[in-house]
Parts: structure tokens; C-alpha cells; sequence
């Protein structure tokens, strides 16, 4: 009980007045909202905080790049001091990142849900990769910049939260990659090669063709992924059954 509400109490019961102490604490009571929903409600506020410097840092970054940017324009478009700002992002190129991955978190878990594995395996993996790439297209110079970080190599120490956010989502990818190879291919050929070793090569071909993809003008998803499905074919003759070797998938 609050030291509000034993002030009003004591002072009721010295007039003589519980009913009017039991009237004054529930109204106290309905006022003061429970230690769980008062939690429940900062969440909530930090949730929207988020999303508006979210929607501003992608806002400004499409309006005048990257370069120009700054991160008081964003906390001024966000709403939020700047101070504030620099809680979800340790600057702008974090920023930058903290937008690609609220999407591709969210696009890698969907679109490995949403294989259809009856499909031969190379329009599996295909697929997997289409959402990405459809999100590149829709912002290539954000995704010019984050490609580009993402593809250096800095010591766990240095890492910011969101470039460890992106190392955690290359490791989930490998996983999910691991999968559809395993459920693609024969017995047989499993046994022999080695399915996360395979993954991480045709991951890699991924990384290599999206960063040529996107030094285009204007990156195209069908071409990027016809491209994709190119090079990733070959590799998948070492754990296809022979029938099926050297057949090429639909386009």
C-alpha cells in the first residue's frame, strides 16, 4: 500500500469514517496501475519510440542518402531526443542496420516456413532466397551500405548489437539452408558430403552475387535471382541423386 493511501486511511478512520476509506481506496486502487501493466506500458512506449526512429532513419536515408543524413534529423523527424536515440542505435550506420534487420529477421524465419518442399530442391532454395531479395530491390541503397559493413570482419569486442544481430541471423540461415538440403536430397549422397559445409558455400555464393547484384543501377529481384539459381546449381549435383543431376529445375 502506497503512503498515499495510508495517509487518506488514517485520516478517514480519526473522522470516523471507513466506509469513506474503503470508498477513497478503491478509487486510489483503480488510479495506481499494477506493477505488472506499469512494466507492460514502458515496453510498449519503447516498442513505438523504436518504430518512429525506425520509420525516420528509413524515411531521411531515402530522402537524402546515407551521406547527408544525420542522426539529429532522425531524432527530430523520430520525435526523440537525441540522446534518447543513441539507446537503440550507437550511430547512424547502426541505425541503418537496426532497419535491415527488423525485416530480414523476420523474412528469413517466413520464407524457410513457406518452402514448399514438394518443389525440386534448387526451386527450394530459390525461394528461401526470394524474399530477400525482393527487400533488396525495394531499398538498394540501404542495402548497398549494409552489405558493405556486414562484409567486414571485426573482433567480437568491436561489434556493435546490431552487426551481432546480423552474425546471428548468417548463423540461423546456415541452419535453415542445412535443412532443405537434408530434406532435398537422396540418402545415399547425404551420407557422403557435408550438408553445413555445403550451406555455408551456397550462402556464400548468395553474399558474392548480391553484392554484384546491387552495384546496378537498378537492381531487379527475377534477374538477381535467375542469376542465383545459376551458380547455385552446380553445387547441388553433389547431393542430388544422379537422375536428377543434371536436370535443370523449372525457371
Amino acid at each position: 500500500m502506497t503512503q498515499r493511501a495510508l495517509d487518506c486511511r488514517e485520516h478517514c478512520v480519526r473522522r470516523g469514517a471507513e466506509t469513506r476509506w474503503c470508498f477513497l481506496r478503491a478509487q486510489i486502487t483503480e488510479r495506481i496501475p499494477a506493477r505488472g501493466n506499469v512494466s507492460g506500458l514502458r515496453e510498449k512506449n519503447k516498442e513505438q519510440r523504436r518504430q518512429r526512429i525506425r520509420r525516420a532513419t528509413l524515411d531521411i536515408l531515402r530522402e537524402k542518402g546515407f551521406d547527408q543524413a544525420t542522426t539529429r534529423e532522425i531524432a527530430e523527424r523520430a520525435g526523440v531526443a537525441k540522446g534518447t536515440l543513441f539507446l537503440y542505435a550507437a550511430d547512424k550506420l547502426d541505425l541503418c542496420l537496426m532497419c535491415i534487420n527488423d525485416d530480414l529477421d523476420h523474412l528469413t524465419d517466413v520464407a524457410f516456413d513457406n518452402v514448399d518442399s514438394a518443389l525440386p530442391l534448387l526451386d527450394q532454395l530459390v525461394a528461401f532466397f526470394e524474399p530477400r531479395y525482393e527487400f533488396w530491390e525495394r531499398h538498394p541503397e540501404l542495402s548497398r551500405i549494409a552489405t558493405r559493413e556486414m562484409s567486414t570482419a571485426y573482433a567480437p569486442a568491436d561489434r556493435s548489437r546490431e552487426y551481432s544481430r546480423g552474425i546471428a541471423r548468417r548463423e540461423h540461415t546456415y541452419r535453415n539452408l542445412s535443412e532443405l538440403l537434408r530434406r532435398g536430397s537422396s540418402k545415399k549422397n547425404r551420407a557422403t558430403a557435408d550438408i553445413e559445409c555445403l550451406a555455408r558455400i551456397i550462402h556464400d555464393i548468395y553474399l558474392a552475387e548480391l553484392r554484384f547484384w546491387l552495384s546496378s543501377d537498378r537492381p531487379c529481384a527475377r534477374e538477381g535471382l535467375a542469376t542465383l539459381r545459376t551458380f547455385v546449381a552446380p553445387v547441388l549435383s553433389l547431393i542430388l541423386p544422379k537422375s536428377q543431376g543434371g536436370r535443370r529445375s523449372s525457371p
